[in-house]
């Protein structure tokens, strides 16, 4: 059975012997790492929820008739990077 006082003395024979450095940039990169993967797929998904709402909205305007489809696809390749509109459209000629 571990007591405080032993936990400490250990703890302190690991400082002098120069092991908590390393083990403590081990520990900060694997938690960078890990709210940058994190971060970058919560950006990634609130995009890809944006494009859904948009083309949504495009499509209820096309539905209606107050937007002609050919206007509706030059909204979507608006500003899009190549490949963009045809991946989440699902057509090759867009």
């Amino acid at each position: 059975m571990f007591t405080l006082l032993a936990d400490y003395d250990a703890l302190m024979q690991i400082i002098d012997q120069g092991e908590l450095i390393p083990l403590v940039a081990i520990v900060l990169g694997c938690l960078i790492a890990m709210v940058a993967i994190v971060s970058t797929k919560v950006a990634s998904v609130s995009k890809t929820r944006e494009v859904e709402r948009t083309r949504r909205e495009l499509a209820a305007y096309v539905a209606e008739g107050s937007l002609g489809a050919d206007q509706a696809v030059a909204m979507l390749n608006a500003g899009a990077r190549r490949g963009d509109v045809e991946r989440t459209l699902g057509c090759k000629t867009c």
